[in-house]
């Protein structure tokens, strides 16, 4: 196993909080074998990174509780991460607006993982095709291939941004 980029560290860890309640208390050896995990460095993400992990408002009442004794791990308070997602109606509709917009910024297929997503959340919000539309067509095909360019070469990208809720612009720098 070699060194872990920050995105598999975050996916394999929210993968096996649930697993690890499950399996009440595996050997720490075995989660890391388990979810192609190094072992010193599982060990380090959950005693310094994931019990600073919990939902709003962060207090310490509610962040996850890891315990690791005689090379055993439990992990509590963490029954928030088993249950959906609940969003607002505002929520649901900003992320689709986003989802979209990536959808059409990268140029995704029919067939990818985005779609299938998007078309989920049009069906939970009661939206389809014809009654969302996204309209991306002042973005120029060169701020396409800036945009996609910066990403690919994960090199910051300064953009300008409008806060509906604050009706403002601002210059913002973006790591993709």
């Amino acid at each position: 196993m070699g060194q872990l980029k920050a995105s598999e560290k975050l996916e394999r860890l929210l993968a096996m909080i649930p697993w690890i309640i499950d399996n009440d208390g595996p050997e720490l050896g075995l989660i890391a074998k388990r979810f192609e995990y190094p072992e010193e460095l599982l060990l380090a993400d959950l005693t310094k990174v994931l019990f600073m992990v919990g939902p709003y408002p962060h207090t310490p009442d509610t962040l996850i509780e890891v315990i690791i004794e005689d090379g055993r791990v439990w992990i509590d308070q963490a029954d928030w991460l088993s249950r959906p997602i609940r969003l607002t109606p505002e929520q649901g509709f900003n992320l689709l607006r986003k989802a979209k917009t990536l959808e059409l910024i990268h140029r995704q297929s029919e067939a990818g993982a985005l779609s299938s997503a998007i078309e989920k959340l049009e069906i939970v919000l009661g939206q389809s095709k014809e009654t969302f539309d996204l309209d991306i067509s002042e973005i120029e095909n060169a701020d396409v291939l800036t945009i996609n360019e910066s990403i690919r070469e994960a090199r910051q990208l300064r953009i300008r941004y409008y806060a509906y809720g604050k009706d403002e612009n601002s210059t913002r720098t973006v790591h993709p």
